[in-house]
């Protein structure tokens, strides 16, 4: 057998088929560690053991030495909790939705009822609500044509009667239901005007203010 090229103190041991045959087949070890003891490569064990006529384990061997630590559930170092439960009945979900509240099927339906579901209306803005009522009731026509009958059917930012004219509420009809049906909440504008002044104010929130503040505003623009 050719001499070792290797110059570390411990290469005479890769001569010693006693020392080898003790540490790989009776203490069990595995090549890699038998070549820290040296220290060379498992690959410089192998040919060693093969010089040697010492039989190569097979890879499903596993060795003494070992130690595999147990990586399963919370002592993994990817754990993130195992399955959710739901936020309100506690009941299992899963892994869906890991990054947000969860909850079961039953629990997300009575969730996302009422103000909070994406499409949620409020009533005064449904079509057939309290507000749609209110807009077909014979008090409202009774207001509107009162309204026309005060104004005389003139606009009352241009004095023009120009069809078709339009009733409109100075304190907004959503936000002051109590003066739905004020005349004196109301007043005549002509289609052009009343389009112009929600375009720069907005529809639903409007104000007794506002719509002095356009009619001072368009009688600047006038003179």
């Amino acid at each position: 057998m050719r001499k070792s090229k290797l110059t570390c103190e411990n290469s005479y041991l890769l001569q010693d088929k006693k020392w080898l045959y003790f540490h790989y087949v009776e203490k069990d070890m595995s090549l890699r560690v038998i070549g820290k003891l040296i220290p060379c490569s498992s690959l410089t064990i192998r040919r060693a053991l093969t010089k040697h006529n010492i039989a190569i384990k097979p890879k499903h061997i596993t060795y003494g030495e070992i130690n595999r630590q147990d990586t399963k559930g919370e002592k993994n170092p990817h754990w993130k909790g195992g399955k959710h439960h739901c936020v309100d009945c506690n009941k299992e979900v899963g892994y869906r939705y890991s990054k947000y509240e969860t909850r079961c099927d039953s629990c997300s339906s009575k969730w996302y009822r009422g103000e909070r579901h994406h499409s949620y209306v409020p009533p005064e803005q449904r079509v057939g609500g309290e507000a749609e009522q209110a807009r077909n009731s014979i008090e409202y026509d009774e207001w509107r044509w009162a309204v026309y009958k005060r104004d005389k059917n003139l606009c009352k930012v241009c004095g023009i009667r120009k069809d078709p004219m339009v009733a409109h509420h100075l304190d907004g009809f959503n936000m002051f239901p109590e003066k739905r049906f004020d005349v004196d909440n109301g007043v005549t504008l002509c289609d052009r005007h009343h389009i112009a002044f929600h375009t720069n104010y907005g529809f639903g929130n409007n104000t007794k203010e506002q719509f002095e503040e356009y009619l001072a505003e368009t009688a600047e623009m006038t003179f």
